[in-house]
This record gives C-alpha cells, structure tokens and sequence, in this order.
C-alpha cells in the first residue's frame, strides 16, 4: 500500500476548513431563524402587492418591485448557501442533511410567492416591455429583463409553473440528492481496504501501472456493481428533461440549456464540429504519453499516467504562494482578492469523511462573498485546480457590484477567469523550468489537463446528447444500451492511442454533470478554447488587455457573450475563432513532441 500512503501524505492543507460565519454562524443560530420567518412574510406581502399587476407597471413601479424582489431574493440565496455548503462536507450526517432538506422545503415554498413576477413580464405585451427595458430608469435591469424575456414561448401558466417548481423538490432534484448522497458514501474494494471515489480517483495517476489498473478494475467493478440504481437515476434524469422539454416546446434536448448559456444551438454545434475534427490531437497526445511511458500498449488506466519522471508534490503554502504570486504578478488588485480567500478562511481544502468529491466555487450572494471548495492532496493537478477555483472566485467577487440579477455568469463565460488562471500558473511555472526535463513535466500535464477539459468534456457531450435523443425514441434505456452509447462516442476521441476494455464500459455512472445539469459539459471546451485565445491576446497587448479584463469579469452577467466579448475582437460565430484556440493546443503539443525527440536522442 505504499502508493496509496503516499498519495495521503499531510500538505498543511488539513486543518484548512471555511468560515461560514458570514453567512450565518450555523442553521440553528437566531439569525437563520429570524430570517427565514422574514423571508417568508417579505414574500407573502409582495405577493399581495403585485401579483397581477406587473403588466400594468410604469417604469418607477417596476424599479420599486425589482429592488423588492432582488431584496428578497438575496436572503434566499443567503439561507440556501448556508445549508449547502454545509452538506457538502458532510453529507453523510443525517442532520446536516435533514437540515439542508428542511431548508429547501422552506424556500420552495417561499419562491412560490414569486414566480409570478417571470411569467407576467413574459405576458407583457411587446409595446410595453419595449418601453420598460429602455427607460433609464431601469437600465440597470434592461439585460436582465430581456434575458428573462427570452424564454417567453417557453413560459407555462404561474399555477402550472408554482405545481412544477414545488413537485421538483420531490421529483428529480429528490434524485439528484440521493445522486450525491449515494455517490459519496460509496466504496470500492481496493487491495483489502474500502476506498471512497475521491481516493479511488487519485490512484489512477499513481506511477505504478499495476495500483492504476487494479484502481481501474475496482472502479469499474464497483460501478458495474451500482448499474441498478445508476440507471434508474439516469433514466429518470432523461425522462424528467424529455417531459419539461415537451411541455415547454423546447426543439431539442440542450435548446433550454443553451439559451441559459446566453448563446444559440448552431453557435454550439459549431463549438463541437471544430473540436471533433481535431480529435487528431488527443490521439497524438497520448500516443506521445505512450512513448514517454516505454509502453507496448495504453489503456484506459494508463490516460492519467505521470508522462515522465519528475516527482513534486507541494506543500499548502507552497502552493498558496505559486499561486498568490501569478494572480499578483498579473494584476495588483486580482492578488489582492486571491489573498482575501485564504486570509478571511474562505476555502475548504482539507480531505474529510462525507465531502463531496471535486471542486468548485460557491458565488453565495453579492452582499457576502464566494466560497471555495476542494479536496487538496499536494499533486501538481491540486495546485492548478487551486488556480481555477481562486479563478472563480475572483470572477465572482468582482461581479458582485452587478447584483443579485446580473452578477450570476452564463456557463460558457463562468469558466474564464478559472482557466485563465490555470495559464497564468503555468505560463509562470514554465518561466521558471530549468531543464527540458521540467518543462516537458509541465507541458504534458498541462496537455493532459486541456484534453480533459476540451476533447473529454466534447465526448461527454456526444454522450448526453446520445442517451437524451435515444430515450426520446426508444423509451427507457437499460443499462447495455447506455454502455453501448458511452462506448460509442468516447472511442473516437482517443483514435487509436487508447484501448478501452470492457472494464470502461460503466464510467459514465460517476460523472455528476449528467445529473445535476444536463447539457453543462460543454461549457468547459467553450471556457478553455476562449481562454486560450484571449491568452494569445494578452501577450500581444498585456497593458491594455488587463483592464479589459478587469472590465469582463466585473460586468459578472450584465450582457451577452457576444456583447462582453466584442472588446476582444472576438465573434463566436466565427468557426475561425475555435480554431486558433485548437491551433495553440497543437502548438503546446508540437513543443513537447520537440522536446520528447530532445531527449530521447
């Protein structure tokens, strides 16, 4: 087991735990309490106020309620955040979940008196609307308002929407619960022990290729062993998003999805038609990993693989401070937000019992601030995923003067800051490679990083779009079919430099994104192919870049992509424009192929 030891070597990072005292000192505190007995008769008195006459309202009227609503709205977030963050690293005590139950309820029962602001704004005639969204008194809302209009032909009734929201509680987002729940008490056997996911996960980048096929072999078994319950859940995910789509007159199974994104259905399609024709990269990629590696074959156990010798594991502080000092380097006032963060105690990094696996930053309210969450082990792949999160973070912190309407991001901008602070770290560390043996280390799994995050997210799209048009024709899926329709679209994306056995077969029964939110996936090839591309503009114009930047991130969501993104000269309708993102992936690759032939001669 000394891999495995090894892997759970002490960081620092375990005692790093948040404070989420700013948000409320715990659920049973009086202030929680007072404010959901607020909240709820707050909302029942705006209720009464305006129900029915927002269609009628004059320009001042509309700005009294939004101000109301975005008021209420607020305390919601505020609640909902508290129980959730909470769960999250504890969600296998029953009283933290009871709670977080319990809290939901609450608050569904609360946004009950509020739907009908939606569907009376979308009911508004074209005139009235018209002259709303551009009196100046409201141009503070004007995006928001039209954003919100643009689902008007996908409005139900305000009775059928309040029956829809209250049943989801008890519908799929019941089963998204349990999702997590099962998901995070499950263990796999492994050598004699009892590992979770987040464990099991960390052993398929052990240097050992017996501990990663045995790692392997172990997932798929325990997954295989959990296909009864995951394709339950599964099917009821397709279904319950097969009937919304229906009754809402969505043409496809992502439109919804893609119009939450801000962006049209071609404009992703073409975002996945560029990247499936470079699938020649992933190929090349781990073709050269297989060199590196002196392997007679690859296999599915062999994808995370360190690709060369070089061993680091950093320290918490070391890698605060790589960190910290590339944020700080790039722009004074983004290190000092980053410092903020780990200052104020507002991450959670430490690996505990009942965490969630993964990694993501938590926007909670613009009146409080973002929380980070992720589960530090001291790999290379920790200190760029500290990168990303503090990325978010930064992102949401300076949207925060948008708002609680217009702070929130669509998800094909969300991931700009994070990944463009992945390339800040590295651009950094490569500074300071010594040796083509560190940069090489670097370069490829920087390489690795970017084939997950855009050629993987990409097959992953494949496959949600796969089983959503399938169980719109062919029923309910078993769970060969949905093996069949895995195996079918992540086989391309490898070519022939990766050989997936039968043991694969099941992997898609971990991936959460299917469940949580169908359609999400792509969002991440979109963020790294605009990162890479705004990334090459820096460097072109670093001085006057970083203040445009600055201005991206703190318009939060107060406009379109396409409108946020004009100062950059970019057109995401330019099939042109994925492609100079792809082109610097192959520029990143042909440079390790150099350096790989280097050393080997």
């Amino acid at each position: 087991m000394k891999n495995l030891q090894e892997e759970k070597a002490l960081t620092g990072a375990e005692s790093v735990h948040w404070d989420l005292s700013d948000l409320y000192p715990h659920v049973k505190h009086e202030s929680f309490q007072s404010d959901m007995q607020l909240i709820k008769e707050q909302a029942a008195n705006f209720y009464a106020r305006w129900h029915g006459n927002i269609e009628a309202c004059s320009d001042t009227q509309m700005l009294s309620m939004v101000l109301e609503l975005e008021s209420i709205s607020q305390t919601i977030g505020r609640l909902g955040s508290r129980v959730r963050l909470e769960w999250s690293t504890n969600s296998e005590n029953f009283e933290v979940a009871s709670a977080m139950q319990s809290t939901s309820e609450k608050l569904t029962d609360i946004r009950q008196h509020l739907i009908f602001v939606s569907v009376e704004l979308r009911n508004m005639t074209d005139e009235h609307f018209e002259m709303l969204k551009n009196s100046p008194v409201l141009a503070q809302y004007k995006h928001w308002m039209e954003h919100n209009r643009t689902f008007k032909d996908h409005t139900l009734t305000e009775l059928e929407e309040k029956l829809d929201s209250e049943k989801d509680l008890t519908g799929v987002s019941a089963w998204v619960r349990y999702y997590d729940q099962y998901r995070a008490a499950a263990r796999f056997e492994y050598r004699g022990e009892k590992l979770s996911q987040q464990e099991m996960m960390l052993l398929l980048s052990s240097r050992d290729r017996d501990v990663r096929k045995d790692a392997a072999l172990a997932i798929g078994s325990g997954l295989e062993r959990d296909t009864l319950t995951s394709t339950f859940i599964f099917n009821t995910v397709l279904a319950d998003k097969m009937l919304d789509d229906k009754m809402r007159g969505y043409p496809t199974w992502v439109t919804a999805r893609n119009k939450a994104n801000k962006i049209s259905d071609e404009s992703v399609e073409t975002l996945v038609e560029s990247v499936m024709q470079r699938y020649d990269i992933p190929e090349r990629f781990f073709t050269l990993k297989k060199n590196l590696l002196g392997l007679p074959d690859f296999f599915e156990w062999d994808r995370s693989a360190p690709a060369t010798s070089t061993t680091k594991q950093y320290s918490w502080q070391e890698a605060h401070d790589i960190v910290a000092t590339a944020y700080t380097e790039f722009h004074p006032r983004v290190g000092e937000i980053v410092e903020e963060f780990f200052a104020k105690n507002w991450i959670d990094a430490a690996v505990t019992p009942g965490k969630q696996s993964g990694a993501f930053s938590a926007s909670t309210v613009p009146s409080v601030h973002p929380y980070i969450f992720m589960n530090y082990t001291g790999t290379p792949r920790d200190v760029k995923t500290l990168a990303h999160e503090l990325g978010h973070g930064v992102h949401q912190y300076l949207s925060r003067q948008q708002g609680m309407f217009n702070s929130g991001t669509p998800l094909t901008i969300a991931e700009t800051a994070s990944v463009f602070g992945e390339m800040l770290v590295f651009d950094s560390m490569m500074r300071t490679a010594h040796t083509d043996e560190e940069k090489l280390t670097l370069l490829m799994e920087k390489l690795n990083d970017i084939t997950n995050t855009v050629f993987r997210q990409v097959a992953l799209n494949r496959f949600e779009k796969a089983i959503h048009e399938a169980r719109r024709t062919e029923g309910e899926l078993s769970t060969k079919r949905i093996n069949e329709l895995w195996m079918q679209t992540q086989q391309p994306s490898f070519g022939n430099s990766v050989k997936l056995t039968d043991n694969y077969k099941t992997w898609w029964g971990y991936i959460s994104h299917f469940i949580h939110t169908p359609g999400y996936v792509y969002a991440y090839a979109f963020g790294e192919l605009l990162v890479l591309a705004l990334y090459e503009i820096y460097k072109e114009d670093d001085a006057s870049f970083k203040e445009r930047y600055i201005n991206l991130l703190s318009a939060g969501g107060n406009d379109t992509p396409e409108n946020l993104l004009k100062p950059f000269g970019i057109d995401l309708t330019d099939p042109k424009f994925w492609h100079r993102g792809l082109s610097f992936i192959d520029m990143l690759l042909t440079q390790a192929e150099e350096i790989a032939d280097r050393l080997k001669a």
